[in-house]
């Protein structure tokens, strides 16, 4: 377990981004779609801590975005990682690959299969697997895990969908040779945007030293 991946996202404020980042997670997820209660927008941006650790990827969260606008935020903000959580084909992800970022992309779970995603395997670094909803964006909901054995490919993938503090059992007890981490947002949230830093922290000390 100590080599799961963590990743917050729908980080908003400087102050709080500067609690959670005392927990190292791996990723810092940053949401630049319009329709989210998370969203921060690139004009709104939020000041990012002078000591926030290196170690942490910014990612920036698109959906359905034109490439040149992806492109021009990643620049703008020295992301580090993009993750797609719409219906941008295999050709679109591996334009924005072009920007030596690391490339997440989303695919919604509804029903009893997985979406097709062969197609993106050699594009993309990594897979988010989360709860298909009414629109687009995260949900909030979680899906049967179970589903995801149906997945044989090799790229590494993260599981998101109302992931709270009291699944740390769950994620330590789920085994998917591809399974690479997991990706928290509004199970540990105060209010939209905001995180409980504590709750945040002490998540990550379980999975970490189990």
């Amino acid at each position: 377990m100590n080599s799961l991946i963590v990743k917050v996202c729908g980080m908003t404020l400087t102050g709080n981004i500067k609690e959670v980042a005392e927990s190292l997670p791996d990723y810092m997820g940053f949401i630049f779609f319009p329709g989210s209660p998370r969203y921060v927008g690139d004009d709104q941006f939020p000041d990012l801590p002078s000591d926030m650790p290196e170690t942490i990827k910014k990612t920036g969260v698109f959906v359905n975005e034109r490439e040149e606008t992806v492109r021009a935020i990643v620049k703008r903000h020295n992301l580090q990682a993009v993750q797609l959580h719409g219906d941008e084909s295999p050709e679109y992800c591996r334009n924005i690959k072009k920007e030596k970022i690391t490339l997440i992309r989303a695919f919604r779970i509804s029903g009893n299969t997985i979406p097709d995603v062969e197609p993106y395997s050699a594009i993309c670094d990594l897979f988010l697997f989360d709860t298909s909803s009414a629109g687009y964006g995260g949900s909030g909901k979680k899906f049967n895990w179970e589903i995801l054995k149906q997945y044989n490919g090799n790229t590494p993938f993260l599981i998101s969908g109302g992931i709270s503090p009291e699944d740390v059992e769950a994620i330590i007890g789920f085994s998917h040779k591809s399974f690479a981490g997991i990706d928290i947002n509004s199970g540990f949230e105060t209010s939209p945007g905001i995180k409980d830093a504590t709750a945040v922290n002490n998540f990550i000390n379980s999975i970490r030293n189990e």
